[in-house]
């Protein structure tokens, strides 16, 4: 190998380590080139992703009206109405005819102590069996209860009554008889319904009281309720009836 071919490789070697540095050299600048782009396009979103501070409004004081209290309602007082009491009529008999006997005590062996004439009426004040006690004369009386008509005989109490006859008849005083010429009888002769059989029920009256009087007629008169018109027993005929 000559000087010439030395000189010559030497300068190869030497021309290649130039262009090594140069290659490293425009490695570093393009790589620091790269990360300072990427370093300003970072700052760059991030400064336009941030908000803006919203600017401050001025707090305005609010006023508040002050409201009037409501008057206190006060409540009229209601007047109060007194009931109106309805009395209830009293009880009373009324003789159907002229003559009819007032006797001492609930039945035809007590005497006679005056008469009822025709329409004159009685407070009744309780009964017994089939006779009415009465308000006669300021006293006690008692008259048959198929002889007259009874009123608003709605809750009449019973009267227990212990049997006591007269001896003797008392004549009844001539200012009381003066006015009935004929002699007083002790019951009514007016024949009030039929007592043969039973031939009625409850149904052939109009009220409880025309009822009540042909029961009491034909109790009287054949010692039995005939026409069964007191279911119960107790004395009173067809109470359903007004």
């Amino acid at each position: 190998m000559t000087a010439t071919d030395t000189k010559q490789k030497k300068q190869n070697v030497k021309r290649k380590r130039i262009v090594r540095i140069v290659s490293v050299a425009t490695g570093v600048l393009s790589v620091v080139a790269l990360v300072s782009c990427c370093y300003w396009m970072w700052n760059a979103v991030g400064r336009g992703n941030r908000a803006e501070p919203l600017p401050q409004l001025p707090v305005q004081e609010t006023s508040y009206h002050t409201l009037t209290p409501l008057p206190t309602f006060t409540p009229s007082p209601v007047p109060t109405i007194a009931p109106t009491i309805i009395p209830t009529p009293l009880p009373y008999v009324c003789a159907d005819g002229g003559g009819i006997n007032v006797r001492s005590g609930p039945g035809l062996e007590y005497t006679a102590i005056g008469t009822l004439d025709t329409d004159e009426t009685a407070a009744i004040t309780g009964y017994h069996g089939k006779w009415w006690r009465i308000d006669y004369e300021g006293g006690d009386g008692w008259v048959a209860t198929w002889v007259v008509s009874s009123h608003n005989t709605y809750s009449i109490p019973a009267v227990p009554v212990g049997v006591e006859k007269s001896e003797e008849p008392t004549a009844l005083p001539p200012s009381t008889i003066a006015s009935t010429p004929t002699e007083i009888v002790l019951v009514s002769t007016e024949e009030v319904c039929e007592c043969s059989g039973n031939v009625y029920n409850c149904d052939d009256f109009a009220t409880q009281q025309q009822a009540q009087r042909c029961f009491d007629f034909c109790k009287a008169g054949t010692g039995t309720d005939v026409h069964l018109l007191d279911s119960d027993a107790d004395g009173i005929a067809c109470e359903s009836l007004p």
